[in-house]
C-alpha cells in the first residue's frame, strides 16, 4: 500500500470519527474537508480508488450528520466535475 492511499484511509477514519465535532465548528472548515475529499475522487477514481463512490455513500449511512456531508459532497463533486 503506497503513502497516497494509507493518508487517504486514515483521513477518511479520522474524518469518519470526528464527524460530529467538525459539524460543530465553522462553515469553512467543513467546506475544506469537503474540497479534499472531491480532489482525491477527482485524482484517484477509478484507478487507485474504485470504491470511492461506495465508501462515500457507506458513511453517509451513519446519521443524518454523514448524510449531510456526503450529499454536500456530491454536490460539490458535481460542480467541480460534471458541470
Amino acid at each position: 500500500m503506497d503513502e497516497v492511499t494509507q493518508l487517504r484511509i486514515y483521513f477518511i477514519s479520522w474524518l469518519m470519527e470526528n464527524i460530529n465535532k467538525l459539524c460543530q465548528v465553522e462553515s469553512f472548515l467543513l467546506n475544506n474537508l469537503i474540497s479534499i475529499i472531491v480532489h482525491a475522487i477527482k485524482r484517484e477514481y477509478p484507478e487507485v480508488w474504485p470504491s470511492a463512490f461506495n465508501d462515500l455513500l457507506l458513511f453517509g449511512k451513519e446519521n443524518l450528520t454523514t448524510l449531510n456531508f456526503v450529499i454536500r459532497t456530491l454536490f460539490e463533486i458535481d460542480t467541480e466535475v460534471a458541470s
